[in-house]
Parts: C-alpha cells; sequence; structure tokens
C-alpha cells in the first residue's frame, strides 16, 4: 500500500501546481534558472530523456514515471489525455501502457471516493425525520 500513498502525494504535488501552488521538491520556480513549465510540458520532457533505448532503467524508475504521468494526465480534458498517451505511445509503448493503467487505478479510487461520500450522505439523510 505504499505505492497508493506515493500515487496520493503525487496527485496532491500536481493539483498544488495546477492550482499556482509551489513546484514539488526539486522543481525550479519562478526565481529558477529556467522557466516554470506547465506539468504537462514537464512530464512530457522527463518522458522524452527516459525514453532514451541505450539505457536500460530500474522497473522502479519506470513505475514511478508512470504513475508521475497519471496523476498529470488525470487532470486533463479528455482529448487532450488521448493526444498525449499516442505521443508516449510513438516514444515508449510499455511505459504509454502502463500510464493507462495507473490512470484506470487512480480514477477507480476517485471513483470509490465518491460512492463513499454518496453513501455517508444516504446515512446522514435516513437519520432524519421525513418534512
Amino acid at each position: 500500500m505504499a505505492g497508493n500513498s506515493v500515487l496520493q502525494q503525487t496527485v496532491q504535488q500536481q493539483q498544488a501546481m495546477m492550482q499556482g501552488g509551489a513546484p514539488p521538491d526539486g522543481g525550479m520556480g519562478m526565481s529558477g534558472s529556467a522557466p516554470a513549465a506547465d506539468p504537462v510540458s514537464q512530464i512530457m520532457m522527463r518522458i522524452q530523456a527516459f525514453a532514451n533505448p541505450g539505457v536500460p532503467k530500474p522497473l522502479n524508475e519506470f513505475s514511478q514515471l508512470a504513475q508521475e504521468a497519471a496523476a498529470v494526465f488525470l487532470t486533463l480534458p479528455l482529448i487532450e489525455k488521448q493526444a498525449k498517451l499516442r505521443e508516449i505511445d510513438q516514444i515508449n509503448k510499455p511505459l504509454a501502457d502502463m500510464i493507462r493503467t495507473q490512470l484506470e487505478l487512480l480514477n477507480k479510487e476517485k471513483n470509490r471516493g465518491y460512492v463513499a461520500q454518496g453513501q455517508a450522505m444516504e446515512q446522514q439523510g435516513q437519520g432524519q425525520p421525513p418534512m
């Protein structure tokens, strides 16, 4: 379950960045020498750098990048998300597949949260007499 906490932390960091918050640890903000790019551009640059076929990558780095990319892509409109995944297919098909899997897991987790919230609201409503 440690992977879920890392995934949740990544999602929270990406959401903070999308809302104008501070970049995650190690990121360059406005005071850095490089201009701050949006999270989608940042993750796409990392995927390009990661795709060098001559250098084998550890599986945990592969998985970490997929989780981070999924967290960023979760906030995108469907058409843009599909376009980015097709672009990643051309760069590294296994990574694109892993990102799709992570997106499915995030969506299921989000849906479970909605169901739990609805059940809680329903239980609160059952305790009150009808008007």
